[in-house]
């Protein structure tokens, strides 16, 4: 059982491990003006992202916080801009910016012929249920808010979300 609850953070330090190198090689290679823009922009989001939905249901638990803890300690071998963007304003305040690093990294892609506004959906789509996923506690509600979250950051590659139609709908049982 206890594999079972290290699951969720192990899977929010490599989806943030993923999304700080993505943003790391727009940095250094995407020609910004600021070197650190788009890496505080990316700890703003997440801290956003973390606080959020950990208290989505109500209640930002011992679990949240250790996963948020696991991610400051990670953060802090990169730039260590994630703990400062925690504590500088509530959770409402800070602006996401998840979509403008999609937007970066996709314009970045089209001029070198990689992957990262891809990779960068995929880190913040497999955080997000991470964090969702520390206390064991998912509510529905929290799962509708992530999916338009995340069909926002696929619309911003191009990719649009299937309708949400009876005829795209998984039917459970006969």
């Amino acid at each position: 059982m206890e594999n079972l609850r290290a699951r969720p953070e192990t899977i929010a330090l490599r989806s943030y491990a993923r999304l700080v190198e993505a943003c790391r090689t727009l940095s250094t290679q995407g020609g910004w003006r600021d070197r650190d823009e788009i890496c505080r922009a990316l700890a703003r989001t997440v801290a956003r992202l973390a606080v959020r939905l950990g208290r989505a249901d109500g209640d930002l638990g011992s679990s949240e916080h250790e996963l948020i803890a696991s991610l400051v300690r990670l953060d802090r071998t990169y730039d260590g801009f994630l703990e400062a963007s925690l504590s500088e304003a509530m959770a409402d305040e800070i602006p996401d910016g998840s979509a403008s690093i999609v937007r970066a990294a996709a314009e970045f892609d089209a001029r070198e012929g990689t992957s990262l506004a891809r990779e960068a959906v995929e880190g913040f789509e497999s955080l997000a249920y991470a964090i969702v996923g520390a206390d064991g506690r998912i509510v529905l509600s929290e799962l509708d808010s992530i999916q338009k979250w995340i069909d926002g950051l696929y619309g911003a590659l191009g990719d649009r979300p299937a309708p949400q139609n009876e005829s795209y709908r998984v039917k459970v049982g006969a």
